[in-house]
């Protein structure tokens, strides 16, 4: 009796012994390097045993594929040979299903094969090269944990359901052109030389969760017509997305991506719905590249997006009576609370994008981005109080909201300018009826301007032009207090109109200061 590594409980198949307990289905067979190792004589008991497993093989098969009353091509743990299973330009149909649990293949051909039922490679190990050119699969292809020590060929093939679960791919692993038509899951899978998936087609959801590729992996106009997941996964090699189309939801969840990495959009877009590269880790050195693609429903938290390089990128939009400017997903995608929403960790991507264009000189990018880490800013420091009148004070009575206001947080020299207009006209005004006295000028003596809204004994009616004389006054007074004047040619009355003076030399002066601090702003770009 033998028992089987990868299936202790697979002790005997009931055939007769061939060698070492075994039969000749699962006898060991030498490689084809071990064949120009042996001397002559043990050369010729080996390729005796291997046309006997030919033989016997194809006569087995036939017996399965006739009787109705199996209903399973058991192939487990046999050690294949060489065998030509189709022929180029043939198709060999495989009508019932098929277990090749555990099995060693050497060079088996599988080009243009069709399997009506599933098959089950789990546990396989094929040797050599593995042929499944333009095979078809009807029913579930497992490929979980099978080992690929040369190059594996899957271009063109047709799979209505298949696993390739923990599966090692020692060599070049290629699926260009080949159709998923369901659930398709590539999780823990190593492909240690080039993956190849151009023009493939994922029509239902496809997983790549902890895949690992260790060199260049393509998938150039490839289309993921179902949910795809690349969570955990490591793309050692460039990473080649040009072209490719998703059309759901598509989530890098924690992927690393050690070389460079290529999102380039064509005619049918990329990202046609929410894609998530949360905590995506990028090497210093090298640089993810976003070309023509739409990124409006894209989530960048945990990701450092500094060096990230956006080129003709669409993002999401605020929309004002006056402006249309750009924000993150994160901060504006639908919440049931938004007390969920990531404020701190928004407005760290946000400063990231505004270093990131202002490095290469896409300044009207940075200041939207300047305005929404501001604001991220600004709402993380009321919405976590408990106290709703709590929480009422401190989101309109905090220094982002007047940051805001004075000039929209450095980014409007117009508003800034709107806004130190309007605190003149109200200082003046102030003074205007608090009241402020002239000092002796040359052939005019010093007088008290003080107004009220009802004529009384100590006020009386004066012309309109003596009142727009007055009023011209008292914004020279405002404007004297703002440029820090010392010789004035008026002075504020004892009282209330002495608290305005004071108010009016902090408030003036840093509104000012804000008008400054935005045009230079602006204008050393």
């Amino acid at each position: 009796m033998f028992v089987m590594e990868s299936f202790p409980s697979y002790r005997y198949c009931g055939r007769p012994i061939e060698k070492d307990e075994r039969c000749v289905f699962h006898v060991p067979k030498p490689s084809i390097e071990e064949l120009k190792t042996l001397n002559p004589e043990e050369r010729k008991q080996a390729n005796q045993i291997s046309d006997e497993f030919c033989s016997k093989f194809k006569t087995l098969l036939e017996e399965y594929e006739s009787n109705p009353k199996i209903l399973v091509c058991e192939f487990t743990g046999f050690q294949f040979p060489y065998l030509v299973l189709s022929h180029l330009g043939e198709s060999r149909t495989f009508p019932k299903k098929v277990t090749f649990r555990g099995a060693t293949l050497e060079w088996v051909y599988f080009d243009h094969a069709v399997f009506k039922e599933d098959v089950d490679f789990s546990n396989a190990v094929f040797r050599f090269v593995a042929q499944f050119g333009a095979t078809v699969f009807e029913g579930l292809a497992n490929f979980s944990e099978a080992t690929f020590h040369a190059w594996a060929d899957f271009a063109g093939a047709k799979f209505a359901s298949t696993s390739f679960l923990h599966a090692s791919f020692a060599q070049d692993a290629t699926f260009e052109g080949a159709e998923f038509q369901n659930v398709s899951d590539f999780s823990g899978a190593t492909i240690q030389g080039q993956g190849r998936f151009s023009y493939a087609v994922f029509r239902e959801k496809t997983s790549f969760w902890w895949t690992k590729f260790d060199k260049r992996v393509s998938f150039l106009l490839t289309t993921f017509e179902g949910r795809s997941e690349f969570r955990w996964t490591v793309f050692g090699g460039d990473a080649e997305f040009w072209g490719t189309t998703f059309r759901e939801t598509v989530d890098f969840l924690n992927s690393s991506f050690r070389e460079a990495a290529s999102f380039e959009g064509r005619e049918n877009g990329c990202f046609l719905a929410e894609c998530n590269f949360r905590g995506v880790t990028l090497v210093k050195e090298r640089q993810i590249v976003f070309d023509n693609v739409d990124l409006a429903r894209t989530s960048f938290i945990d990701t450092d997006i500094e060096q990230i390089s956006f080129r003709q990128v669409g993002w999401s939009h605020h929309k004002s009576r006056w402006k249309r400017w750009r924000v993150l997903w994160d901060e504006v995608k639908p919440l049931e609370n938004e007390k969920e929403r990531e404020y701190g960790r928004i407005a760290e991507n946000y400063r990231q994008l505004v270093l990131n264009y202002e490095r290469k000189r896409g300044f009207n990018a940075a200041e939207d981005f300047h305005v929404g880490e501001m604001e991220m800013r600004r709402i993380a420091d009321w919405v976590w109080v408990e106290s709703s009148v709590v929480r009422y004070l401190r989101k309109w009575l905090n220094a982002y909201n007047l940051y805001k206001v004075s000039n929209n947080y450095g980014t409007s020299y117009n508003r800034g300018l709107a806004v130190l207009l309007f605190l003149i006209l109200t200082f003046s005004t102030l003074f205007f009826v608090s009241g402020f006295k002239t000092f002796d000028k040359p052939n005019e003596p010093s007088r008290v301007i003080e107004y009220d809204l009802l004529v009384d004994q100590g006020h009386q009616r004066v012309s309109l032009q003596q009142w727009l004389n007055d009023y011209e006054s008292a914004m020279s007074l405002s404007l004297s207090i703002m440029t820090f004047q010392k010789d004035r040619f008026y002075e504020p009355l004892e009282g209330w109109s002495r608290l305005w003076l004071y108010l009016a030399v902090i408030i003036l002066t840093s509104q000012e200061a804000m008008v400054l601090l935005s045009i230079r702003r602006r204008f050393r770009r």
